[in-house]
């Protein structure tokens, strides 16, 4: 068994990390899954089609940003998409419009539920799941995880299908 260091969440937003950040999570440091080729092409995939949709509808996308979902608890979605007034904190206290995550080999349900039950409580509207491995997509609620052929923002006339981003 592993011991786990405590830090102070000052501590943490202060520190540079040489690798990839962990995340924070109730005064420990969470490392995130290693990701893979397939997760990294797919994350920019989300980022260019969702940074060109938000030119026109005042939309700001940002990889790989922690975000304080909680006073105990910062998140590093792989895509966070903000609406209005562009973020201006170095860490994000208000949730965006939608967040993307990107399902790495080794994630596991209980831990996507996890993350997905947090962003939801901090007010994030539209939450997407994309697995690279099996080309699928997903939209999250609250009740559930629902495979769908493509992800859509109506209002701001965005679709999204596989093949756009796989």
């Amino acid at each position: 068994m592993s011991a786990t260091a405590q830090i102070s969440l000052q501590d943490y937003l202060e520190t540079e990390f040489e690798d990839r950040a962990p995340e924070f999570v109730d005064g420990e440091l969470v490392e995130r899954p290693m990701t893979s080729f397939q997760h990294g092409e797919t994350l920019i995939a989300f980022g260019a089609l969702l940074r060109g949709a938000g030119k026109e509808h005042s939309l700001f996308v940002s990889g790989e940003a922690g975000m304080r979902v909680s006073p105990d608890r910062v998140r590093i979605p792989d895509v966070a998409v903000f609406q209005g007034a562009r973020p201006t904190s170095r860490y994000p206290e208000h949730p965006p419009l939608l967040i993307v995550e990107i399902r790495s080999p080794s994630d596991t349900l209980k831990v996507l539920r996890q993350r997905i039950r947090e962003f939801l409580d901090w007010g994030v509207r539209h939450i997407w799941l994309a697995d690279p491995e099996t080309r699928e997509l997903f939209i999250v609620t609250a009740s559930d995880i629902r495979q769908v052929p493509a992800l859509e923002l109506p209002d701001y006339g965005l679709r999204i299908t596989p093949d756009d981003v796989f």
